[in-house]
């Protein structure tokens, strides 16, 4: 849940406290929560640009490892006309993770620029338009982490058949993500990728691909593909059939990697809110650490999957 002041110093500051327990119906980790605190000041230079000042504690119990981590950022972000978003920042960050019988303690210094472009008609609901963003953090390494630098994209396109009555809706997504400069076991566990669950690949167990150690841990290149064709009913409900397929490697552009794939059928049912969603998909690929999951895994949700 959360707490939100929208005018916190009379000038349209906003002020959010939030706190969320994660993993309690999981079956491949144990609870973890977090504790976040993110003010905001509008106009901040000019009237387009905000500062973001972000403070946050989390507790992970992953099933590859246990970790503690802090962070706290300064964000300024930009506004180009009604699409465009550029953020750049500093963040520090300390992290404790217990994994294969020890626990190192990470610590970096980033530099997180991004940008984020979105012509999106409906963010919960597209039908039309795409949404890109992209980001790069460079970091300074301290006690058991080195140096390095951190890449994300995250790309969607939305296309509805038949115009703008039209009941079918094409969506893809593509992801990627890489850390270079720093090897796997010096990179703070919270900057690696797994692969699995919602939001990578349906099917598969929440995080259950990654890099096969001794210890296992996440990759530090990281690909995930989606595919939904969504039919409209009528006024009230939706169906969608899917595919996702996700791999992940040790090395940050190494094509050597394991992958999985999944699929399934999902049925949404429109509110003012979004649509909510429920989504059955099954394995097409599994890898060794998901064979022996549940053949069939359920999600649930407001809005679309991506």
């Amino acid at each position: 849940g959360f707490w939100l002041h929208r005018n916190l110093l009379h000038g349209a500051e906003r002020l959010r406290l939030e706190a969320a327990i994660d993993g309690i119906a999981a079956r491949t980790g144990g609870l973890g929560f977090t504790l976040s605190a993110n003010y905001t000041r509008p106009a901040t230079f000019n009237r387009d640009t905000d500062l973001e000042l972000g403070l946050s504690a989390v507790r992970l119990d992953e099933r590859d490892y246990d970790a503690d981590a802090i962070q706290a950022d300064a964000t300024l972000l930009r506004r180009f006309g009604d699409h465009l978003r550029v953020r750049a920042g500093f963040s520090l960050r300390y992290e404790a993770a217990t994994y294969g019988g020890a626990t190192p303690e990470f610590g970096t210094f980033g530099i997180p620029v991004s940008a984020t472009h979105d012509t999106r008609d409906e963010p919960l609901d597209a039908t039309s338009g795409h949404y890109l963003f992209g980001e790069v953090m460079p970091y300074a390494g301290f006690g058991a982490a080195q140096s390095g630098v951190r890449l994300r994209f995250d790309g969607r396109v939305y296309q509805r058949l038949g115009g703008d009555e039209g009941r079918v809706v094409l969506a893809g997504r593509a992801q990627l993500g890489a850390v270079a400069g720093s090897s796997l076991n010096a990179t703070p566990r919270g900057f690696l990728f797994y692969s699995g669950g919602g939001g990578t690949v349906r099917g598969l167990p929440y995080q259950s691909l990654g890099v096969v150690g001794p210890p296992a841990s996440g990759g530090r290149g990281f690909a995930a593909l989606s595919g939904e064709l969504r039919v409209r009913l009528n006024e009230n409900f939706s169906m969608a059939a899917f595919a996702d397929a996700g791999a992940v490697s040790v090395d940050a552009f190494s094509g050597a990697s394991d992958w999985q794939a999944g699929g399934g059928l999902g049925i949404r049912y429109n509110t003012p809110i979004g649509p909510l969603r429920l989504d059955l998909a099954a394995p097409i690929r599994r890898n060794a650490t998901a064979a022996g999951s549940n053949p069939l895994q359920l999600y649930l949700g407001i809005g679309q999957a991506f």
